[in-house]
């Protein structure tokens, strides 16, 4: 990696924990979605998946070792891939609202299933079903958050960033 793509990573992966702090007061209302799907729609996978990678890192340094880091590195790696793959055929705001969507409503289900992996089936189950109406709000608020966001979003970085970093 080039020094310039080590930069963009350091500041894209500060920018995700910043927006994730700054609205750790709304639960699972979150911009890292967003950024993530914009950073995976502009750079190369492996520039999009090392900011994931550094935040989910981040998160472990400020918050503790818990089980909840496995699932961050299974959910933001897969927002990020199929990000990635959905942006080779279109940049639409709508389709990354819905992927977003569906991503925020789908967001506990690896995390149940470490869980169930952890403590049992049982705790799985009732993971999954107590965090329901968290996942309605996550999913609600990222297709929200996307639709509206991503296209001013999209073209900034790719406008001026992606200009800047030659990347």
């Amino acid at each position: 990696m080039k020094i310039r793509e080590i930069a963009l990573v350091a500041v894209f992966s500060a920018i995700l924990f910043a927006g994730k702090e700054v609205l750790a007061f709304l639960p699972n209302v979150e911009i890292v979605t967003l950024f993530l799907i914009v950073i995976a729609a502009c750079y190369k996978f492996r520039i999009s998946i090392s900011v994931c990678v550094i935040f989910s890192f981040l998160q472990l340094l400020i918050y503790g070792f818990n089980d909840w880091f496995f699932g961050y590195l299974i959910v933001f790696p897969i927002i990020v891939i199929i990000a990635t793959l959905v942006s080779k055929k279109t940049t639409n705001e709508l389709t990354f609202a819905i992927i977003a969507g569906i991503y925020g409503f789908l967001f506990d289900v690896p995390f149940a299933i470490i869980k169930g992996f952890l403590f049992g089936a049982n705790y799985m189950v009732t993971y999954f079903v107590a965090g329901l109406l968290f996942d309605i709000v996550h999913g609600v608020a990222n297709f929200i958050i996307v639709l509206f966001l991503f296209k001013p979003l999209y073209n900034l970085v790719n406008s001026h960033l992606k200009k800047f970093y030659n990347v």
